[in-house]
């Protein structure tokens, strides 16, 4: 052998520990103990290699009563929460407001969890302040015994402020981004009246008007990105207040405070945080025919604000495909519950009137509107809804309307084959209404004239 030349010889590796081992090589190094030694024999030598004798007893106890290993561990569990963890404001109020407690059920499940864990939920106070910061600076809300109003920039800034708390996004980074919000108004009548007085002896608690707006989605300008997007945005839940008066709703009362508040939207200014500027862009969707009625001068409840039709008109197509709408009246948008409940109304109608057929009943037909035998039709119409379905349909509310709703409207629909047999209508009918109810308010993106065209013709 050369000198220059050498062999190197290997060293044998050395074992790795038994912890450093993964499970599966434990599993294989400890295989011929285990099936040369019992599992007593196993449990005792385990039992003499603990130095604490405490150990050694639990060890033992667990051997002796396998029946209380589930408690041992709970208590081990137990044993490692962080006691000094606790709940956030901003976390403990979203609690408060979404399972809507009130005060004293707040804190009574406090005083319970506190047991537990000392401080895992902050005090009342705490909830408090931190709902403060959800509302916009005092000296931005006007507030007297008739009427409360926030300035609408200082109610958006803060609503955006929020918002922002809960998104992330890149700061670093100039952006332009779009708010997209729906608003509107309406009122309601016979509210509760309460034991005061008022200076101004016009007041009177029995109505409300009010004005409210709800953010609808957060999104990148010239982009289809959403950033934020409602989860609910038919719930009251992301309601904003704007303004309410105690008022019965009339039209020059509902022209006056709309035009003060789109005076006030062509005046937003944008909301800037940081490199991200933020542009409002809010829609008055959030309206009934009877608001649509008072803005666009339509004269009667019973004629379309969009194209003028009355109900003579409606049942000649022809017409009705010939008149020019009016695009303006647009901007109102669909109301798909009220779409749902108008809808189901009309049917309930024209089942009422199916023995004279005539949608007004006049002449001859008020006679036998008026019979007996017509009212009985209408009640066991009712009945009939009450015992199959569980609705109660049509029947008149103390102080409150009817019961015709939102959820009734569409169980009427969903179960169009049972309300085609109590009614008397052409199944066909109410299912093809049920589809396009449901496109109304898919809030997705429909080819019209395609669907449209489809619906005319009569093809399936």
């Amino acid at each position: 052998m050369s000198p220059t030349s050498s062999t190197k010889e290997s060293s044998p590796s050395t074992p790795k520990l038994f912890a450093q081992l993964s499970e599966r090589q434990k599993r294989r190094r400890t295989e011929a103990l285990r099936q040369s030694s019992s599992p007593e024999e196993i449990n005792y030598v385990a039992s003499k290699n603990f130095k604490d004798a405490d150990a050694k007893y639990v060890f033992n106890y667990l051997i002796d009563h396998p029946e209380h290993a589930k408690k041992v561990r709970q208590f081990c569990e137990d044993l490692l929460i962080d006691k000094d963890k606790s709940l956030t404001d901003s976390d403990s109020l979203s609690m408060y407001v979404n399972a809507d407690l009130t005060k004293r059920q707040y804190l009574l499940i406090r005083s319970m969890i506190n047991k537990i864990s000392p401080k895992l939920m902050p005090g009342y106070t705490k909830i408090q302040h931190e709902k403060e910061k959800c509302y916009p600076q005092t000296d931005m809300i006007s507030v007297t015994e008739g009427f409360v109003k926030v300035n609408l920039q200082s109610l958006l800034d803060t609503t955006m402020y929020r918002l922002f708390n809960l998104i992330t996004f890149n700061h670093d980074e100039i952006q332009e981004w779009v708010m997209f919000l729906k608003w509107g108004c309406d009122g309601a009548s016979g509210q509760s009246m309460y034991k005061q007085t008022f200076s101004d002896d016009n007041i009177n608690d029995s109505s409300i008007f009010m004005c409210s707006m709800v953010p609808l989605k957060l999104y990148i300008s010239n982009s289809t990105d959403i950033v934020w997007q409602n989860p609910t945005p038919s719930s009251s839940r992301y309601c904003r207040p704007i303004y309410f008066k105690y008022e019965k709703e009339n039209k020059e009362l509902t022209k006056r405070i709309i035009d003060e508040i789109e005076e006030e939207i062509k005046h937003l200014r944008p909301f800037v945080y940081g490199n991200v500027i933020v542009n409002y862009n809010l829609v008055l969707t959030m309206v009934d025919t009877k608001i649509c009625n008072d803005l666009t001068g339509t004269d009667s409840a019973m004629k379309c604000f969009i194209c003028g039709a009355t109900p003579r008109n409606m049942n000649k197509l022809d017409q009705i495909f010939d008149k020019t709408p009016n695009s303006d009246n647009y901007r109102f948008g669909i109301s798909s519950l009220h779409a749902w409940i108008r809808t189901f109304e009309c049917l309930l109608h024209i089942a009422y009137n199916l023995p004279f057929k005539s949608w007004s009943a006049r002449g001859e037909n008020k006679k036998i509107k008026e019979d007996s035998q017509i009212c009985r039709e209408m009640l066991k119409i009712q009945e009939e809804f009450r015992s199959k379905t569980g609705l109660l349909v049509d029947i008149v509310k103390q102080g409150a309307g009817k019961t015709n709703d939102g959820n009734t409207a569409r169980r009427f629909f969903s179960e169009y084959k049972t309300s085609a047999q109590i009614t008397g209508l052409n199944e066909d009918l109410i299912k093809r209404l049920f589809v396009i109810l449901q496109v109304i308010a898919s809030g997705l993106h429909i080819n019209v004239p395609r669907r449209f065209q489809t619906v005319h013709t009569g093809n399936s």
